[in-house]
């Protein structure tokens, strides 16, 4: 009798256990090439610092221009891009939105002056992810159609207003960095659903110029080229 109470016991307390296990299935398996598993929407953030000089800028208060105000010192920005992808062939083709700002200051005319913007807008891309089996290299292009928000200040007087940027594009190569601890790299994809991090080296450069239709309150903020750095995140 009491092999089967102790039977019984054993086999009760088992079925309990086993109802609050959790199965958790790996999203993909390691041994799983990028571009056999990566066939379906994604999502990637990007996180981007740039220098640029919009050299075609004339002062909204006194007509001065970028160079006069702030010699060759570039505006130091910092921004956030979205874009959802979809694989197609050996391509990824994003659709996404975009942040940028920035501000600089200078007191070259005698009177310390401050320029800073806020950029926002829609973009498109395509990233070459799916022409080997790992996305190691990553060329990539994107077009970017925004507007900006900008004030301008000195001792004496502030300027706000909202002007279009011409369309501009972005190019440059994402590098994959997985490798450097794929342990990591495995665990993030496992508990959080993180494809791959990517450092990226870009430049920027303007389709075109405001200069025709620049006005007091509308200044040409159409960048020269420049180049930046930024850390991409794909789930």
């Amino acid at each position: 009798m009491k092999f089967f109470n102790l039977f019984f016991l054993t086999l009760f307390s088992s079925l309990a256990f086993a109802q609050n296990l959790v199965e958790v299935e790996p999203r993909f398996d390691p041994s799983t090439s990028y571009k056999d598993r990566a066939t379906e929407l994604n999502h990637l953030f990007i996180f981007n610092q740039i220098q640029f000089k919009p050299g075609r800028y004339l002062s909204p208060s006194d007509g001065n221009s970028y160079s006069n105000l702030f010699g060759n010192t570039p505006i130091n920005s910092a921004g956030f891009s979205y874009f959802i992808r979809k694989p197609l062939g050996p391509i990824n083709f994003g659709l996404g939105a975009f942040i940028f700002s920035g501000s600089i200051s200078d007191n070259l005319i005698g009177d310390r002056v401050q320029l800073s913007f806020t950029q926002t807008g829609l973009s498109i891309g395509v990233w070459l992810t799916h022409v080997f089996k790992q996305p190691w290299i990553v060329p990539f292009s994107t077009v970017h159609m925004s507007h900006i928000s900008f004030k301008e200040s000195d001792s004496l007087t502030e300027f706000k207003g909202i002007t279009q940027s011409p369309l501009w594009y972005k190019y440059g190569v994402q590098f994959q960095i997985n490798q450097i601890e794929p342990m990591v790299s495995n665990r993030a994809n496992f508990e959080l659903g993180l494809n791959n991090t990517f450092v990226e080296v870009f430049g920027i450069q303007s389709l075109g110029s405001q200069a025709s239709q620049q006005s007091n309150d509308k200044p040409d903020f159409s960048p020269t080229l420049a180049w930046g750095l930024g850390l991409a995140l794909e789930f």
